[in-house]
């Protein structure tokens, strides 16, 4: 059967589903995306509550630069994408302590000299799970539940005040999120968000279903969350709905 001739049904507008579907459509796929809310993005969506506007997920755009599943991405697409470099990735501010992670990570190691082989280490797992994935909480009852909200947002108002004093006086709206809250937005059991269960590689969710035809995509597919993950796991589904699309167009006389 020819890739043209194809009706794929993609269920879920997340980055995962909609990398998916752009890519099969490009390629020449008939391709319908199915979403249950009026807009697109999945966990890396926003809502708006109080006249403000919230990001849901996806807090740091990443995966952007030259050779990165984003950047590839977009040139099979023919998106350019709005989006700059930014010289600091975090920085860490307590009182009078301040310093930047930058991607050399000098600033970090000046301070911190011994956590070296940390990102050393680090750096070797991240380029072995990539060169990978390319190749191929119990909660309360609910008497209980709304106190240890309130009281867990009254810590998080007191560690910012303790930086910014006036945060309190300034902050106009206050939305407590928890893994309740996740788990009814999004439908996720026990309101896990994102990736997989770190534990092994081998435990690790592939796209594969019990139907020949249904595969999945998504951050608890492997390679796992963030958005160049999510995208690497989507065309590596692709690659697998082609082959299994030539292999059944050459069994068919």
């Amino acid at each position: 059967m020819k890739l043209q001739d194809l009706n794929i049904v993609v269920i879920g507008a997340g980055i995962g589903g909609l990398a998916a579907g752009a890519l099969l459509a490009r390629k020449g796929a008939m391709v319908t995306v199915l979403e249950a809310q009026d807009y697109p993005g999945g966990c890396a969506a926003t809502f708006s509550r109080n006249g403000y506007c919230f990001d849901a997920g996806a807090t740091i755009g990443c995966g952007f630069h030259t050779g990165a599943p984003m950047e590839t991405l977009g040139k099979e697409l023919g998106i350019t994408w709005p989006v700059v470099p930014e010289a600091v990735a975090w920085q860490y501010r307590h009182r009078a302590l301040l310093f930047d992670l930058q991607p050399n990570r000098l600033d970090i190691l000046e301070r911190f000299p011994h956590s070296a082989p940390f990102w050393a280490e680090q750096n070797a797992l991240a380029k072995l799970l990539w060169h990978f994935s390319e190749g191929g909480l119990s909660w309360p009852v609910k008497g209980a539940y709304s106190e240890l909200k309130r009281a867990y947002t009254e810590r998080v108002l007191d560690v910012l005040s303790a930086q910014f004093p006036d945060a309190r006086n300034a902050i106009r709206s206050i939305t407590a999120a928890t893994p309740v809250t996740w788990e009814r937005y999004t439908g996720r059991v026990q309101g896990c968000v994102g990736g997989y269960p770190q534990t092994s590689l081998f435990k690790v969710r592939g796209p594969l279903t019990r139907f020949d035809n249904m595969f999945l995509v998504g951050d608890s597919i492997f390679p796992g969350q963030s958005l160049p993950g999510v995208v690497t796991g989507a065309r590596r589904t692709i690659e697998l709905l082609l082959q299994r699309n030539a292999k059944v167009g050459s069994q068919q006389p």
